[in-house]
C-alpha cells in the first residue's frame, strides 16, 4: 500500500503534467492539519480548488494557536475554498432527528466561520475562537461555492441527459 505522501505526490504528479485541469482535492487537499501547506498546494496549482469537507476540526485546531493565520488563508482563498461536510443520513435513520444534527453540524461550522466567538469542539482542543471572516466574505464564500456547485450540477445533467438518450437510441 503507498503512503500518504507517496499518494499525494501522485496527485501532484498528475497535476503538473495537466495545468489546465480544473480540479477539486476533498478534505483540504488532504494538508488539512497545516494551512499553510494547504496555501502552498493552491498557489502550485492554480486550477485546484479545496473543500472543507469533515475536516474543520483541523481549522479549528490551527485557529486555536493563531487564529488570524487561519482567517488570513481562508480570505486569501476564499474563492477556491469550499464548504462540505461529509454529513448524511440513511434509510434506517430518523430523518427528523438527522436533518436536525446535520443542521446543529451547520450552524457551529457557520459559527467558526463568521464569528469571534469562542468555542470548543469534542474533537479538538484547546477551545478555539471563530475566523471573523464576517458577512462581505461569507456572503462571497457561500455565492462561490453556489455557483460552482451548480455549474457542476448543470454539467452533471447534461451528461446524464447524453447517456439517457444513447441508452434510448440504443434501445
Amino acid at each position: 500500500m503507498p503512503s500518504h505522501e507517496e499518494i499525494l505526490a501522485a496527485r501532484d504528479r498528475m497535476l503538473t503534467a495537466h495545468p489546465a485541469l480544473r480540479f477539486d482535492s476533498v478534505h483540504l487537499a488532504s494538508l488539512e492539519w497545516d494551512v499553510d501547506r494547504v496555501a502552498a498546494f493552491l498557489d502550485r496549482f492554480p486550477g485546484a480548488n479545496v473543500d472543507m469537507a469533515a475536516r474543520l476540526v483541523h481549522l479549528e485546531h490551527q485557529a486555536s494557536k493563531d487564529p488570524q493565520k487561519v482567517r488570513r488563508f481562508l480570505i486569501r482563498y476564499q474563492d477556491r475554498v469550499l464548504y462540505g461536510s461529509d454529513d448524511a443520513y440513511g434509510p434506517g435513520d430518523d430523518k427528523v432527528q438527522a436533518v436536525a444534527e446535520i443542521h446543529a453540524g451547520w450552524v457551529e461550522d457557520w459559527r467558526f466561520l463568521v464569528t469571534h466567538k469562542r468555542m470548543h469542539s469534542p474533537t479538538s482542543r484547546p477551545p478555539s475562537t471563530g475566523c471573523t471572516c464576517r458577512a462581505r466574505w461569507s456572503t462571497r464564500f457561500t455565492a462561490a461555492t453556489r455557483s460552482r456547485c451548480s455549474r457542476r450540477l448543470e454539467v452533471l445533467r447534461s451528461f446524464h441527459a447524453r447517456c439517457n438518450h444513447s441508452c434510448t437510441v440504443a434501445k
